[in-house]
């Protein structure tokens, strides 16, 4: 594997074809938008949406010619990539003018927390896989979870479809390997070394991709500058709770508790940060349909929400639920004013029975073997309390008391408070992000987004709590 530092050309040269992938990637982006007649958007949505989409196309097609046999057609992307670039340049110049004219008078709270946010969070993960004078070095997850995708990736550089790791005679699910597939795609057709790919350039183009996707959802939801602030700040900056309950149970924060979720610590979990940009490209998309209820554009959903499945499969679940629910109600709320069925409802049935079928498509082949979720009441608030933990011995004893005696009213109260540690530890401080404003649910041009976003996260809540998952083997993971 070829490895570079910054101060090599050859790194810098790297990141050119990166970017040249960037702008064939944002051409064929734009013309699936064309097609879905979504061209009066602002131009950093349309930026955003081209890029996202265009990636998108990449991956499809390359998992069609993968089981095709045919990988080498990739190949012809980059052509009729370049002709597009070419054929278009002019427009393409004059659209980046235009955008960096308006970031230049975008919010400078905004852009200034966009700046610190992004570089700390590519960071962590940056200063691993460069070559320096002691070697190649990795650091803290970077050394494990880091070199396992690398690994993966380097193997669908050269074998497709992928087999499920065995481990112990024993395999496992392999349900979110398309990021590994993304890094091995653009390192095969572009001679990019995946190692940066995976430390260097994607974490860079997902962090500020995400602060575009955080600035254009909230102001789709209504939000104004200080909304966008706050979206954007806890996105970057808010983490868990863990530490300040070990203070409060023992007078000192453990940092060997686990740390469920941090911005800081984003790109530890690769897959993680990609499925929550696709996510929210996702809900955008859907505010946009409808706000416009174009067929069209509800069509683009569908990729976006299967990829979700093969990025990170419980963002792929979360989508499933709030489209089914959001669409749910629209063809009952349609049903009981005009008693009959219109085109809106066909299309909405046929846009349901499509996703299900790329879905299928996608999960699948790498996931027919994979065991399910199984019934495991409060198991997870459990764990964080026990000894590896929090180590709240008081909670562990009064239950083994409460329980023997049959008392109740204790178990419930105390059972409450485990999942009140949890659910604030699990969230820390994004938890201000997620309490809707009840004024917002008044607003009657509000109220069906909001519907799309909540219903299913609590589901998603209830899961988490009360279940856990087995793999195909039968181990539990």
């Amino acid at each position: 594997m070829l490895i570079y530092n910054i101060n090599y050309i050859e790194f810098w040269i790297y990141f050119g074809l990166f970017i040249v992938f960037l702008l064939i990637s944002i051409v064929l982006g734009q013309t699936i938008l064309k097609v879905a007649k979504l061209k009066d958007l602002p131009n950093g949505l349309t930026l955003l949406l081209s890029l996202t989409l265009g990636i998108l196309l990449w991956l499809f097609t390359s998992y069609l010619f993968g089981y095709l046999k045919i990988r080498v057609v990739s190949f012809l992307f980059v052509i009729i990539g370049i002709f597009l670039l070419y054929k278009q340049r002019l427009e393409i110049i004059n659209y980046i003018k235009r955008f960096f004219k308006k970031l230049i008078k975008t919010d400078l709270v905004f852009l200034v927390i966009t700046v610190i946010g992004t570089t700390l969070q590519v960071f962590v993960v940056a200063l691993s896989g460069l070559r320096t004078s002691d070697g190649v070095v990795f650091h803290s997850l970077n050394g494990v979870d880091g070199i396992m995708h690398l690994a993966f990736s380097d193997f669908l550089k050269t074998y497709f479809p992928p087999i499920e790791p065995g481990m112990s005679g024993t395999y496992l699910t392999n349900y979110h390997y398309w990021v590994d597939f993304l890094n091995a795609e653009v390192s095969r057709i572009f001679f990019i070394p995946t190692i940066h790919l995976n430390f260097q350039f994607f974490p860079l183009l997902i962090s500020i991709g995400m602060a575009l996707a955080i600035y254009y959802l909230v102001s789709l939801l209504g939000g104004g500058t200080n909304q966008q602030r706050w979206a954007l700040f806890l996105h970057f900056f808010a983490g868990n709770a863990t530490h300040f309950f070990s203070f409060l149970l023992h007078g000192e924060p453990r940092f060997y508790t686990p740390s469920f979720d941090s911005g800081f610590l984003h790109f530890f979990n690769t897959p993680q940060a990609i499925a929550r940009l696709y996510l929210y490209i996702c809900l955008i998309l859907l505010i946009i349909w409808y706000k416009r209820k174009s067929f069209r554009i509800l069509l683009l959903t569908i990729p976006c929400i299967a990829s979700l499945i093969d990025f990170k499969i419980y963002y792929g679940i979360y989508m499933i639920l709030a489209v089914s629910i959001f669409l749910g109600l629209l063809f009952i709320n349609t049903l009981i004013k005009r008693r009959k069925i219109n085109n809106n409802l066909w299309e909405s049935l046929l846009y349901i029975f499509l996703l299900n079928i790329v879905v299928l498509l996608i999960y699948l082949p790498t996931n027919k073997n994979s065991g399910g979720l199984f019934w495991a009441p409060l198991e997870w608030p459990k764990l964080l309390l026990g000894a590896a933990n929090l180590d709240w011995n008081e909670w562990w004893l009064r239950m083994q008391v409460y329980e023997a005696y049959k008392n109740y009213r204790n178990l419930i109260i105390y059972n409450g408070m485990a999942v009140g540690i949890f659910l604030i530890s699990f969230f820390g401080t994004r938890i201000i992000g997620l309490m809707p404003n009840p004024e917002r649910f008044k607003q009657k041009k509000l109220r069906s987004p909001i519907w799309l976003i909540y219903p299913s996260l609590y589901i998603i809540m209830f899961l988490g709590l009360f279940t856990l998952q087995a793999s195909g083997g039968g181990k539990y993971i």
